[in-house]
C-alpha cells in the first residue's frame, strides 16, 4: 500500500517536530548543566574566600596572643632574677632535662610561671 502525499507530509512534519524537540531538549539540558556548574563554582569560590578570611583573622589573633604571652614571660622571668641551669631533673626513668632556675627559684615541677603566662 502506498502512502498518500498527505501522510508523507504529515510524517515529515512530525519527524521534523520530534527532531526539533529533541535538539531543544539537549540544548536546554546543556544550558542548565552549565548554569548549575557556574553557580557551584561561584559558591565554592565564595566559601573559599570566607575560609581564607577566617584563617587570616585567626592567624592575627594567635599572633597577638603569642606576642602577649612572650612579653608576659619576659617580664615575669626578668623580675624573678638571673637565669641559670641547675642539675638535671629526671622527667621519666629514661629522660632527664636541665632544671632552669630564675633567681633562686628552680622551675622543675614548678608551674606558677606557666600559670602566670597562661592567665
Amino acid at each position: 500500500m502506498a502512502m498518500s502525499f498527505k501522510t508523507k507530509i504529515i510524517g515529515s512534519i512530525v519527524l521534523s517536530a520530534i527532531t526539533l524537540i529533541t535538539i531543544s531538549a539537549v540544548v536546554l539540558a546543556f544550558s542548565s548543566y552549565d548554569n548549575q556548574q557556574k553557580a557551584a563554582e561561584e559558591k565554592v569560590h565564595s566559601e573559599l574566600s570566607s575560609v581564607q578570611r577566617l584563617l587570616t583573622e585567626s592567624a592575627v589573633l594567635m599572633n597577638t596572643k603569642t606576642t602577649t604571652a612572650i612579653n608576659v614571660l619576659r617580664e615575669v622571668t626578668s623580675q624573678a632574677g638571673k637565669v641559670s641551669v641547675a642539675d638535671a631533673v629526671e622527667i621519666t626513668s629514661s629522660v632527664k632535662a636541665p632544671n632552669l632556675v630564675f633567681g633562686s627559684s628552680p622551675q622543675a615541677l614548678n608551674f606558677s610561671l606557666v600559670d602566670k603566662v597562661k592567665a
